[in-house]
């Protein structure tokens, strides 16, 4: 009985946990436009990108494409479907992928 509760209980925190850590990392690109040269890349800022935002931003990805088809009927009414993709799918491949390790 006890275990059984335990176990929902790990459940619960780690919905709740990838919940906030996806809101805040699709946020993340929102403010990459303007970045200042900052340098190289710290131990601190790598290892968090490696350990943190690397495996979240895999899973903004298909969030990003599950919300893109969700917001098609009303992204196809405003006539701004390619934009919808661009910052529902493109964007979060981008963050993931195509930065250096380390550059947060």
């Amino acid at each position: 009985m006890k275990q059984m509760r335990a176990r929902k209980n790990l459940a619960a925190a780690l919905i709740i946990f990838a919940v906030f850590a996806m809101v805040f990392v699709t946020a993340a690109p929102a403010y990459a436009g303007d970045k200042l040269p900052l340098g190289e890349p710290t131990t601190g800022n790598t290892f968090l990108d490696a350990l943190i935002y690397r495996p979240v931003g895999l899973i903004s990805i298909p969030l990003g494409c599950v919300l893109f088809v969700f917001s098609l009927p009303f992204s196809a009414t405003g006539r701004n479907v390619g934009q919808a993709f661009h910052n529902l799918v493109v964007v979060p491949i981008d963050w993931t992928f195509n930065r250096p390790l380390g550059d947060i």
